[in-house]
C-alpha cells in the first residue's frame, strides 16, 4: 500500500467513526496532509507583497487571496476525515473516541493525545472491531 493509498483511504471513509485505523493509516494521512498544507502556505507567502520602505501600503495580491481561499476550503474539507481517523485510531488502541477531548486540557492534553495515538494497536479483537 502506497502513502497516497493511506491518504485516499481516509477520504473513502470520510465520516466513518466506527472501526479501527492502524498507526500507518493515521500517520501517513497526517504526514501527507501536513505536506499539502505546508505547500499551500508556502505558495500563499510567495505571492504576499512585501511592504516598501516608502510607507506605501502594499496591495493584496489576488493570487495570494485565491490561494488562501483554496487553503481554507482544503482545511475545512479535511476536518471530518481527520476527526474520524483520529477516533478510529483511538479505537485501535481499545479506547473510546471520546478520548479525543483530552486534547482540550491545556498543555498536557495534546501531549497525552499524542502518546495515545502513538501507542501500538491492540492485537486482540476489541469492542470496536
Amino acid at each position: 500500500m502506497s502513502i497516497f493509498d493511506y491518504y485516499l483511504d481516509a477520504f473513502r471513509k470520510y465520516a466513518t467513526f466506527e472501526g479501527r485505523a492502524t498507526r500507518p493509516d493515521y500517520w501517513w494521512f497526517t504526514l501527507v496532509n501536513f505536506i499539502i498544507v505546508l505547500g499551500l502556505e508556502a505558495l500563499i507567502w510567495t505571492f504576499v507583497p512585501i511592504p516598501s520602505d516608502t510607507g506605501q501600503v502594499a496591495q493584496n495580491s489576488p493570487t495570494a487571496s485565491i490561494l488562501a481561499i483554496v487553503t481554507l476550503v482544503y482545511l475545512l474539507a479535511t476536518i471530518i476525515p481527520n476527526l474520524a481517523l483520529t477516533v478510529r485510531r483511538l479505537h485501535d488502541t481499545d479506547r473510546s473516541g471520546w478520548w479525543i477531548f483530552v486534547n482540550l486540557i491545556p498543555l498536557a492534553g495534546p501531549i497525552w493525545l499524542l502518546v495515545l495515538l502513538c501507542m501500538p494497536s491492540d492485537p486482540r479483537i476489541n469492542r470496536f472491531g
